[in-house]
């Protein structure tokens, strides 16, 4: 039988509507929330931020502690992990922030990247 291995995540938390304006303003392409079903169960997460990080891109969560096992499950099967703190709003929607993340994460696509890379 499988099991569930699940991030937990709010339907339009704040990460997740602060990666949507991301997604429009610097042409990400992410799936908000994110549900994978893998062989050892069903991970689900706020979002699936494609073409960064790694082949299949990087599931996000809000989680302080991931399940265990999160990570190398993901890493199996071409995805990488990032666990973000919740944004704190101070009234301005800021895309620096999510532009730095992506460079972090490196591009992976097999399109020529964004013109902000």
């Amino acid at each position: 039988m499988m099991g569930i291995i699940r991030a937990k995540y709010l339907q339009d938390s704040q990460l997740q509507q602060s990666l949507k304006l991301a997604s429009r303003e610097l042409d990400l392409d992410t799936k908000i929330p994110f549900t994978l079903d893998l062989p050892c169960g069903r991970i689900e997460a706020e979002a699936l931020v494609k073409n960064f990080g790694y082949e299949c891109g990087v599931v996000i969560n809000t989680n302080t502690r991931e399940p265990e096992g999160l990570y190398k499950h993901l890493a199996d099967f071409g995805y990488g992990a990032a666990t973000l703190s919740k944004p704190t709003y101070d009234g301005e929607y800021d895309s620096t922030k999510w532009m730095l993340l992506c460079r972090r994460w490196g591009w992976r696509g097999k399109e020529n990247p964004p013109h902000w890379y």
